[in-house]
């Protein structure tokens, strides 16, 4: 059964705010009630780094997906004529087209590469499909 208790000065000294520590009561064998705080052996605050190694499998720097579609004609002047739409996925990574950077250096610091600085991040392909006119 877990019941909301009232705690002693001295049992509450690590927590900023005992009323809201929970005990759960366990009957022992003969022995009367067992009393096991709640927050018995958690940390007494939640820093970053406590957050970052759950989600940190989850989670990436600076990579954006979107979807591009693009359109080509082809007319040869003799009557034959073709038209294509495609669509591609695209991912846009942290890391710079160039290793020589981490992926951490600001576009504005001066030892940026002048490859990094011309064309930036890199860009990986997804995935990529033709398409029926259809399907636009």
């Amino acid at each position: 059964m877990v019941t909301q208790a009232t705690l002693s000065a001295a049992n509450s000294a690590p927590f900023l705010q005992p009323q809201n520590v929970e005990a759960f009561e366990r009957p022992a064998a003969g022995a009367g009630t067992n009393r096991v705080h709640a927050a018995m052996g958690s940390p007494g605050n939640l820093i970053q780094v406590d957050l970052l190694q759950s989600l940190g499998c989850a989670v990436a720097t600076r990579s954006d997906t979107f979807t591009i579609r693009a359109y080509a004609e082809a007319d040869d002047g003799a009557g034959s004529h073709a038209r294509r739409w495609v669509e591609a996925v695209i991912q846009r990574l942290p890391d710079f087209i160039s290793p020589e950077n981490e992926p951490q250096t600001r576009p504005e610091d001066p030892a940026l590469s002048a490859v990094n600085r011309l064309l930036g991040r890199r860009f990986l392909i997804i995935s990529a499909r033709w398409l029926r006119q259809d399907e636009i």
